[in-house]
């Protein structure tokens, strides 16, 4: 570092710091300058950059557009909750867990099985017994008795066994019935069984399904339009496996809950049980339907989920249709009106999270559109309940007011993002994400209200139009 490097206004005072704001006209500060300032986050301590270490990390560079993403970055430097621990902590608890009852369920098997060859000893002592051989033996060994005194007490033998005929039958019959019912070796159902615990066990994920191989090459800005398209696509495919997993979940809960307290119950029956599930299981796909087609309908939009504000007879100057690419296109038709409306016909669920992205074309250089939230679809006009943006201006080129533009050139690209619940609007640029706005009166926003997303003309431009060519329920908004 050159240590003769002096302040050119105090005098005798070494350079210390560099300004790095762009419109900064004393690049080069000393401790003065940085003193008499108010705001010191622009500035960069000189021996950090000369002593620089690998990976050097600041807090106030490089320069970027989004305030929200720097602390996001720096949260992420000082995180130090051990996450790694955390999901080995989960699966040897998981591991101990199966553990415990495979061991314990082994030993009451083995329990069971040594019961079952104990009564099937059981069974051949007591046909043995049945059999009173002993006595024929004592009989017939008996060399003191005469051949007429053996034969008739043989006979009396043989005569006594045969009147317990029917008593030997029936305890040897409830003997075989009981061995057949404990000794039924049944490993194909439980093999099913094993199989779709093992298949269970296998979707339990900690954290999503992580496809992602970005290189430097990547994040170039050449290639940020293929980063953003495979973003969009993981979190498509995220937000598909998240929607199966809760079916999934909720299906089992239900089968548990309903198969315990059955079994459970003393006087139960097969076909009531059967019936109950058949019952759960139809309600269950039917909430099914109900879920996907909701989703299916915010997804697909078609130009009659699109509603017209009866205010300015907006039907009459603004238009929904499909484009080309299948996406809801709004445009003016007609001159002669502004602050024309209309809305999207679904109401905004207040604990979901939902983006909408859009783009906007302009006909003129100073054309405005208002994008928002209302309750009612004639009550206010967007712009006057305090739960819209004004968009305006989308063009660096503001000399000639009343210019005329390619009508087929995007001016910009919005991505709208709303949680009635959370009481949160907002948009920013997309792909980047930057020049975030939020809504000034979101506390404004009843939490539980039913809202619907407005879109107006506000001015009387022919030619003005947006594509709604994204939208999205989630339960989480994306990282960025």
């Amino acid at each position: 570092m050159n240590k003769d490097l002096q302040c050119n206004i105090h005098k005798n005072c070494p350079i210390l710091f560099i300004d790095m704001l762009q419109a900064s006209k004393k690049t080069l500060q000393c401790a003065q300058c940085v003193s008499n300032k108010i705001e010191e986050i622009s500035f960069i301590y000189i021996p950090q950059v000369t002593n620089i270490e690998e990976n050097l990390f600041l807090n106030n560079w490089p320069p970027i557009s989004d305030n929200q993403l720097r602390k996001k970055i720096i949260q992420l430097k000082n995180e130090n909750e051990d996450v790694i621990q955390k999901v080995i902590d989960f699966y040897d608890q998981l591991t101990q867990e199966i553990i415990k009852i495979i061991s314990e369920k082994k030993k009451e098997q083995l329990i069971a099985v040594e019961k079952t060859l104990e009564f099937k000893l059981k069974i051949v002592d007591q046909y043995c017994k049945m059999a009173s051989l002993n006595k024929i033996n004592q009989f017939l060994v008996n060399e003191s008795q005469k051949y007429e005194e053996i034969e008739k007490a043989l006979k009396e033998q043989i005569d006594s066994q045969y009147n317990r005929i029917d008593e030997y039958t029936t305890i040897l019959q409830s003997m075989i019935k009981q061995y057949e019912l404990i000794s039924k070796f049944n490993i194909q159902e439980s093999t099913q069984i094993k199989d779709n615990v093992i298949e269970l066990v296998k979707i339990i994920n900690l954290f999503p399904s992580n496809n992602f191989d970005v290189s430097d090459e990547m994040l170039s800005l050449d290639n940020l339009a293929v980063y953003q398209k495979k973003l969009d696509q993981e979190y498509e495919i995220n937000k598909k496996d998240n929607v199966k997993i809760e079916l999934l979940i909720n299906q089992l809960d239900i089968c548990n809950k309903q198969l315990s307290n059955k079994i459970n119950q003393l006087d139960w029956y097969l076909d009531d049980y059967l019936s109950s599930q058949q019952i759960l299981i139809a309600k269950y796909q039917i909430e099914k339907a109900e879920f996907t087609n909701e989703l299916q309908k915010i997804q697909k939009l078609s130009p009659k989920d699109i509603i017209y504000s009866s205010q300015n007879n907006s039907q009459n100057y603004i238009q929904a249709k499909l484009n080309s690419q299948g996406k809801i296109l709004i445009q003016r038709i007609k001159s002669g009106s502004s602050y024309n409306e209309c809305y999207i016909n679904y109401v905004l669920k207040p604990q979901k999270k939902y983006l909408f992205r859009i783009n906007l074309f302009q006909s003129k250089n100073n054309f405005t559109f208002n994008i928002g939230l209302n309750q009612y679809f004639n009550s206010y006009f967007l712009n006057n309940n305090g739960m819209s943006f004004q968009i305006q201006q989308l063009t660096q080129n503001q000399n000639q007011e009343n210019q005329i533009i390619d009508p087929l050139a995007v001016a910009k690209t919005l991505e709208f993002r709303v949680c009635i619940q959370e009481q949160l609007m907002e948009y920013r640029n997309y792909p980047n994400y930057t020049n975030v706005v939020t809504l000034n009166y979101k506390k404004s926003i009843n939490t539980n209200g039913q809202y619907y997303l407005g879109i107006q003309f506000t001015q009387d431009y022919l030619g003005d139009k947006l594509e709604i060519f994204d939208i999205q329920e989630l339960d989480q908004f994306p990282n960025n």
